[in-house]
């Protein structure tokens, strides 16, 4: 699970998110697990390594934080009051101000995942037709899909398609699974939904036996054709 620390690796993110958890453990309880889990899912789609419980106690910690300090600095810098009706109208004021500024970073940091998750799917869509263009020609030149994903792992030029890639490289090394699980590992936790067809589909055909060659050149092709056909309707539509 994302909530267990890697032994030896703990950061200053991973601390501050163990202390929120155990502050705020019983109010994150109340929390049902359908909605932890779709936390979770988009965690690993945007690459936070914090699972949903830790994140959720760390966003509301902080908006707590944040609101204190809020409140300390409008009752620092603001006039003192002449009479104990203005200093409970202040403190009032004040309170209000600094609760809704926490209340809006509280949000911030709930949507941040997702936002994270829609950038990282733009990308691999658009890195989409290249990546598989390199992946036949890896495999057209001799290489495995496995050779074939562990080398994108490290290239740049595929943007964020390369973390997908990793991931598979990863379990791989490892061997804690076969390539078919890897593939449908990564399927699970990807954030574009196109890749993540791609990927289950071909999960499937390494199962049953199927070439992935000749799999990812029929995959390529009618995503181009598509692609083509999408393009050809929105300049239709704009004629």
């Amino acid at each position: 699970m994302m909530d267990e620390v890697k032994e030896g690796k703990a950061t200053f993110l991973d601390i501050y998110a163990k202390i929120s958890l155990k502050l705020l453990g019983p109010i994150i309880a109340y929390t049902s697990q359908q909605e932890l889990n779709l936390l979770e899912a988009q965690l690993r789609k945007a690459r936070i390594e914090l699972g949903a419980k830790k994140y959720l106690s760390s966003a509301i910690f902080s908006a707590i934080l944040f609101c204190i300090l809020v409140f300390f600095l409008l009752h620092t810098f603001t006039f003192h009051p002449a009479s104990i009706f203005e200093a409970y109208s202040m403190l009032l004021r004040n309170f209000i101000i600094s609760s809704v500024f926490s209340i809006l970073l509280l949000g911030v940091s709930y949507l941040y995942p997702y936002s994270v998750s829609d950038i990282r799917e733009a990308n691999i869509d658009s890195n989409l037709v290249f990546s598989m263009n390199y992946i036949v020609a890896m495999l057209k030149a001799g290489a495995s899909l496995e050779e074939a994903l562990i080398k994108m792992s490290d290239a740049r030029e595929f943007g964020e398609f390369r973390h997908e890639a990793r991931k598979f490289a990863m379990h791989v090394q490892k061997g804690d699974m076969p390539p078919a699980a890897a593939i449908r590992t990564v399927s699970d936790e990807c954030p574009s939904n196109k890749l993540q067809n791609i990927l289950y589909t071909l999960s499937i055909g390494l199962s049953e036996g199927e070439s992935p060659k000749k799999f990812l050149e029929r995959e390529m092709e009618t995503y181009l054709q598509d692609h083509k056909q999408q393009e050809e309707e929105k300049i239709s539509r704009i004629h």
